[in-house]
């Protein structure tokens, strides 16, 4: 079990999330917890599909919203699905899974997301050429996407709180194509090489922009 990983979100904190996300959307969870998110989006939603991979989570999540008519309740891990063209991402993810979700969203036509991650890992998405966080999350994240903080999350919004703090994102696609996982794979074998070699090709990779990457790899996502 990684920092965050098991957390939840005290109730004052809620509002603050939900408010976000656009009224009268279809919805597609990852990670329903207890429910107590999960029933805050389904008052301002059309449709929510919530997953949660635990057990005992999930049997919680069921007799939390089982009053929710407009609410599916999946025992499944929702990163082997494929969202539909019209869901909205949300999820408040366990920091562990952060960059897979990355790995996913590229993978799938994911055009909008809702996502909570560890605030370091926002920091790497966000990170421009030339500075030390600068690397594979980056360029996938930047190529596909256009990112927006929307809110500081500290750790003590968490129950229990995590040893780190997080940043609550809004993720919007801006180019229509995906980027396959073997081309994931060459993104970040070819990245690896800014820090595991040396001399000046090692700092010609750690300047190039995120076009520049997905240009040299000679991949064509789009």
């Amino acid at each position: 079990m990684k920092p965050g990983d098991k957390r939840f979100l005290n109730y004052e904190w809620i509002p603050k999330i939900v408010g976000h996300l656009p009224l009268g959307s279809n919805i597609f969870e990852i990670g329903a917890g207890d429910g107590s998110v999960t029933e805050a989006i389904a008052k301002i939603s059309h449709s929510v599909r919530t997953f949660e991979i635990d057990g005992r989570l999930y049997k919680v999540a069921v007799e939390r919203l089982k009053k929710c008519q407009n609410v599916q309740v999946f025992n499944e891990d929702a990163m082997l699905k494929a969202p539909l063209d019209s869901e909205i991402i949300f999820s408040d993810l366990p920091f562990s899974q952060s960059r897979r979700f990355i790995d996913w969203i590229a993978e799938n036509n994911v055009k909008e997301a809702y996502v909570v991650v560890q605030r370091e890992f926002y920091e790497k998405m966000t990170a421009k050429q030339g500075i030390r966080k600068y690397g594979a999350v980056s360029v996938i994240s930047q190529f596909l996407f256009d990112i927006k903080k929307l809110i500081d999350i500290p750790a003590f919004a968490y129950a229990p709180a995590p040893s780190v703090s997080a940043a609550y994102i809004y993720i919007k696609r801006i180019r229509n194509c995906t980027i396959s996982k073997n081309d994931i794979i060459s993104i970040r074998k070819f990245m690896v090489n800014k820090t595991s070699k040396s001399g000046i090709d090692n700092k010609r990779i750690f300047q190039l922009s995120p076009e520049e990457v997905i240009s040299q790899i000679g991949i064509h996502p789009c």
